[in-house]
């Protein structure tokens, strides 16, 4: 969702009022489908 915000023009402040985030979560998720496309979104694992 936050990237079809994003490419509606929505700004990273706006969109995380809209969805509830923190606006660095949003600005980590764009950047990750900006440099890895769909790979990066999915869940890296944690250990």
């Amino acid at each position: 969702m936050a990237l079809r915000l994003n490419a509606d023009g929505w700004n990273v402040p706006a969109i995380a009022k809209h969805l509830g985030p923190h606006d660095q979560t949003i600005r980590t998720t764009l950047k990750r489908w900006q440099h890895q496309g769909l790979a990066g979104l999915w869940d890296a694992p944690r250990f």
